[in-house]
């Protein structure tokens, strides 16, 4: 469920990003048709070239705006996704820790198995085993 939740934020932000583009491309398109058309309606050659600089500074700022709220809002739509995803639960990841090589490890139990040999943990007691006491001189048993 985690993954569907996550796809479906992505796609969310796929679609955004398709709006987005499009308010981009269109004030992109609309700003450079009215500041070109600006300079050719201006009696004065320098009155026209100073409004479509604003124009254009104007057209900026707005493609500014729009890169900008496109942003958050992905960001958003990602977050509330990754906190959904968490919400929601699901299958996670497996635990391959009982896996080790070509075998597999029974999880600790508290009483082994009928008929199983190891210790409750799957692995066998290899401690060593304590040398005998020497005896003393007398020929009794060694004091420590």
């Amino acid at each position: 469920m985690r993954r569907a939740v996550l796809a479906l934020a992505w796609t969310a932000v796929a679609v955004w990003s398709l709006l987005a583009w499009g308010a981009y491309g269109l004030l992109d398109f609309v700003g450079g048709l009215a500041a070109g058309g600006v300079g050719s309606i201006a009696v004065d050659p320098t009155a026209g070239a100073a409004v479509a600089w604003v124009v254009n500074a104007v057209k900026g700022l707005g493609l500014f705006a729009i890169l900008a709220i496109w942003g958050f809002v992905s960001v958003v739509i990602l977050a509330f996704g990754w906190i959904l995803s968490r919400a929601v639960g699901g299958a996670g990841r497996v635990d391959v820790s009982y896996y080790q090589g070509y075998r597999t490890v029974h999880p600790p139990q508290a009483y082994p198995p009928t008929g199983y040999p190891h210790a409750p943990d799957g692995m066998r007691d290899v401690t060593p085993r304590q040398p005998p006491t020497a005896p003393d001189r007398l020929g009794g048993p060694r004091r420590d």
